[in-house]
């Protein structure tokens, strides 16, 4: 394979596959990747040799310039009782919301929430999530909230971190709660940040 620096599409993203430009399909060999995150459509460049490929960067990675700093939401030390039958903002006292302005161009961001969920009784659940508004809309699945209770009183830290593709504008990351049953819940020592990872 000749040393050459070049242009391709992401065709798959694990195992990461590529088609070079020009070219009618995508490469049979497993492309290296110094730049993480990637998704099927994504123009990237890459440098094929004799030892292989790699991708290098991505199309639009520096379009934006610096990326804002991460935003801290700074975790509340009150508990707070959880009352909501249905995804709610958490009442007085919980950490503030995140807001992002100014993004120029669409970028990934890391969301972590944390804190200690707490139920008093059996056949109670209580559920966290960051919901993000505005330039972005995205609620998050089963897989991505922080959930306790049910099959008995329980009191136990929890944490989560996932990605979310945030769009031209400003978005506003909240965190909501609801509780699910007839005891006792409360969210303590909560907060959530907002990491931003590249532009994309």
């Amino acid at each position: 394979m000749t040393d050459t620096w070049t242009w391709a599409t992401v065709t798959q993203a694990s195992p990461l596959r590529i088609k070079v430009d020009g070219d009618t399909s995508a490469l049979d060999a497993t492309t290296g990747d110094l730049v993480g995150l990637l998704a099927v459509d994504d123009r990237v460049r890459v440098h094929l040799h004799s030892d292989g490929i790699i991708v290098t960067g991505i199309q639009g990675g520096a379009g934006g310039g610096t990326l804002p700093a991460p935003q801290r939401s700074a975790y509340s030390t009150v508990v707070i009782g959880i009352t909501s039958a249905s995804f709610a903002a958490l009442p007085s006292g919980g950490p503030a919301d995140i807001v992002l302005t100014g993004v120029p161009q669409r970028m990934l961001v890391l969301v972590s929430i944390y804190g200690w969920l707490q139920v008093t009784a059996a056949g109670t659940n209580l559920r966290a999530q960051v919901v993000a508004s505005g330039a972005t809309s995205d609620t998050p699945d089963w897989n991505r909230r922080l959930q306790t209770g049910s099959y008995a009183a329980s009191y136990r830290s929890v944490n989560l971190t996932y990605y979310v593709e945030v769009e031209v504008g400003a978005t506003t990351f909240q965190i909501q709660a609801y509780r699910d049953g007839s005891g006792t819940a409360n969210y303590n020592y909560g907060g959530f940040e907002i990491t931003p990872v590249r532009w994309l």
